[in-house]
């Protein structure tokens, strides 16, 4: 799969600021004598998460408990494939023992919902009506990082995980 991403906007400061270090963590075993995997990390919950507001996931859990609406501030179509924190641990010690130093790895979960259906769920689950959910932003194309997009199906294969 080519290796693609977007420059508009903040998000796509923040992916050249990532492929940067990850060139720079590419170089240094040579450096200092370390084998480096990189590990590209999805959205994860669990434990923990809670202080973690700026999270949609998190957001949306806070406001269906608190009885509050739950509010999306985008237009609710960005898609996340979330993973439990401890999904994640194991994931990564894996990668630890057994991953090719200088390889850059997508860890997630490729079965991605939207923004909306995850606060549709969130509200299902906290006995709240779907019309509690109230989507506040607009359609936003140039600025969606779409995680979906971002494959693990290698990973999976390559370590034998489901």
């Amino acid at each position: 799969m080519a290796d693609t991403w977007r420059l508009s906007g903040r998000h796509g400061i923040e992916e050249i600021r990532r492929r940067h270090e990850e060139q720079v963590a590419r170089h240094c075993p040579a450096e200092i004598q370390q084998p480096v995997v990189i590990a590209r990390l999805f959205s994860a919950l669990g434990a923990g998460y809670r202080g973690h507001s700026h999270l949609a996931a998190v957001s949306l859990i806070k406001d269906a408990l608190s009885g509050r609406p739950i509010r999306i501030r985008g237009d609710g179509q960005s898609r996340r494939g979330f993973l439990y924190g401890a999904e994640v641990a194991a994931w990564l010690l894996r990668l630890v023992v057994q991953g090719t130093p200088g390889d850059a790895v997508n860890v997630g979960n490729d079965a991605a919902v939207t923004i909306r259906r995850l606060a549709e769920l969130i509200a299902r689950e906290c006995r709240r009506s779907e019309g509690d959910v109230v989507v506040e932003g607009a359609h936003d194309d140039i600025n969606r990082k779409d995680r979906s997009e971002e494959h693990t199906s290698e990973l999976q294969s390559q370590f034998r995980i489901s």
